[in-house]
């Protein structure tokens, strides 16, 4: 059984080893680097349970897979050895294994943080999480369509993306260093510890079915995709254009996206989300009126001068 334990361990890190070199290769041909920390011993535990004095607070994924900071363990249930969506779970696993930290009391995975019982920015963390992997695992054919993991958290990482760029985003994440992806983001004008907190809590909203939501959390998409608007805005103003503005369009949460998540527009936190997308339009004519404005003045000055 060891022997069979070890020959998977193998087989899978060959394999994740491989994806994850191409792909750092490819952003670095787009002069995207990223400072990835060596990779540190890690074991695989085949097992039909969980020790919680091992575990902690970590959870099995869908009862498949977990990975325990505590002893470096990726555990990987024995009823899912041969699933074919192993390799996807075990991606994720690594991609945990290779940002998570432990300083004291506080577990650094990621861009989140995790102390004392409570968890902070996980629902951007798993965003990112998910993106990675799906990009490790190209066009593999899966039994289930990973794509549709965290479709709402993915469209909060993408517009967050267009204020702080990718290079930030996976630097932070691979170093555990949450405060280089707050000050980076905070630079924008914006306070980064609220939109966190909306962003977890309208995870929490989504897939705790045991909780009620106040009347005030009705409206967190819209709540949260202002916050990020107003770094756009910002961003845009300082450096006199309209910074990615596609692929910020791209990610805007409308009735459609929440469609495709949910199977249904009625879900709780996402009123008003219809007029997101009127809103931004809205400001873009703002944000080219100023620049216009701006290079007039120029010109006058030039002409002045």
């Amino acid at each position: 059984m060891e022997n069979n334990y070890n020959a998977l361990k193998e087989f899978q890190i060959i394999k994740f080893q491989d994806r994850f070199n191409y792909v750092v290769n490819r952003l670095k041909s787009n002069n995207i680097n990223v400072n990835i920390p060596e990779l540190s011993n890690f074991h695989i535990e085949i097992t039909d349970e969980i020790d919680e004095t091992q575990m902690k607070n970590t959870i099995l994924e869908n009862v498949k897979s977990a990975y325990s900071p505590y002893t470096k363990t990726i555990y990987i249930h024995e009823t899912f050895v041969d699933a074919p969506q192993l390799e996807y779970h075990f991606t994720k696993r690594m991609l945990e294994h290779m940002s998570t930290k432990i300083e004291g009391e506080r577990i650094l995975s990621g861009v989140s943080i995790n102390s004392n019982n409570t968890s902070y920015n996980t629902s951007l963390n798993q965003a990112i999480i998910e993106n990675v992997t799906n990009t490790l695992l190209g066009n593999e054919t899966l039994d289930e369509d990973t794509f549709k993991n965290y479709i709402i958290e993915r469209h909060h990482l993408g517009l967050i993306q267009s204020v702080v760029g990718l290079e930030t985003i996976l630097n932070s994440f691979f170093n555990s260093d949450y405060m280089m992806f707050e000050t980076k983001f905070e630079e924008y004008g914006s306070k980064y510890k609220e939109l966190a907190k909306k962003m977890d809590n309208l995870t929490r909203i989504n897939y705790d079915l045991s909780y009620t939501p106040t009347q005030e959390e009705n409206t967190l998409e819209n709540d949260i995709f202002k916050m990020i608007l107003d770094s756009y805005v910002m961003k845009s103003a300082k450096n006199q254009k309209i910074e990615n503005r596609q692929e910020f369009e791209n990610h805007i949460v409308n009735p459609q996206t929440v469609r495709g998540a949910f199977g249904t527009t009625e879900k709780f936190g996402y009123k008003s989300v219809n007029r997101n997308l009127q809103t931004f339009k809205s400001v873009l004519i703002g944000i080219e009126s100023a620049n216009n404005l701006s290079n007039i003045n120029k010109e006058s000055s030039r002409s002045i001068g």
